[in-house]
């Protein structure tokens, strides 16, 4: 509906990202645990790895995209 008008609409979906915010239940030896079980690649997300994502939905490089999300999720959205 917005795409003719110019306006794309895209997300990044990350999984969990250790900030001072989240820090404190990631380490958390159960809910950590299990968390992390569920991240084939093995370790919780740092805000830089979410980085390239945005500033790529942001650039002209992605003019041509919409009704997108870019998972930064380690792998854990794969089934």
């Amino acid at each position: 509906e917005y795409a003719p008008k110019g306006i794309r609409i895209c997300a990044v979906g990350p999984t969990a990202i250790d900030t001072p915010m989240t820090h404190e239940r990631l380490n958390d030896p159960v809910i950590g645990k299990d968390l992390l079980s569920r991240i084939p690649m093995g370790r919780f997300g740092q805000p830089v790895d979410i980085v390239g994502s945005v500033v790529f939905l942001c650039s002209p490089a992605s003019d041509f995209i919409t009704a997108q999300t870019i998972n930064c999720d380690g792998g854990m959205g794969v089934h």
